[in-house]
């Protein structure tokens, strides 16, 4: 859940700026902040700063897997944009796909972000169609946002 004074925001948009390609959030419930940014050759996007999350700051393979106490701790994270969550629609019907190869990955949902939002598992089954995962959901009750979370 985000919180604290500051959090991450990346996003990701086509050369013309019409469409969003990607879009992620970074933070925890303390302050994060972050000190430098950078592009790897493959694209991903570096970022070094600071967490005072104490309980859940997302961490994957770290070095210290729990907060060290004091003002803040250190991280290095890597977001890659090639694991994405790609959404069409066709008439009144909302496709989410992503690739079969991200595994261990769950669909969640919300109906707002406000304070982080209600995330909650989508309990949507996806179905695996030509190298995707793939779930379909009528628009008229979806809900307003969708993410991946690695499990």
């Amino acid at each position: 859940m985000p919180g604290g004074l500051s959090d991450k925001f990346a996003a990701k948009f086509s050369l013309d700026l019409a469409f969003l390609l990607f879009s992620t959030y970074l933070g925890g419930s303390g302050e994060d902040t972050t000190y430098s940014l950078a592009f790897d050759s493959n694209g991903n996007l570096l970022l070094a700063g600071g967490t005072g999350s104490s309980a859940n700051f997302p961490v994957v393979n770290a070095f210290q897997s729990n907060y060290g106490g004091g003002d803040a701790d250190a991280f290095v994270a890597k977001m890659s944009f090639a694991e994405v969550l790609k959404l069409s629609r066709s008439g009144q019907t909302l496709e989410l796909s992503w690739p079969a190869s991200a595994a261990g990955f769950v669909l969640e949902s919300a109906t707002t972000l406000v304070k982080g939002g209600d995330w909650q598992d989508s309990n949507l089954t996806p179905t695996d169609i030509n190298g995707q995962k793939v779930n379909t959901v009528g628009t008229t009750n979806a809900a307003g946002f969708f993410r991946l979370r690695k499990q």
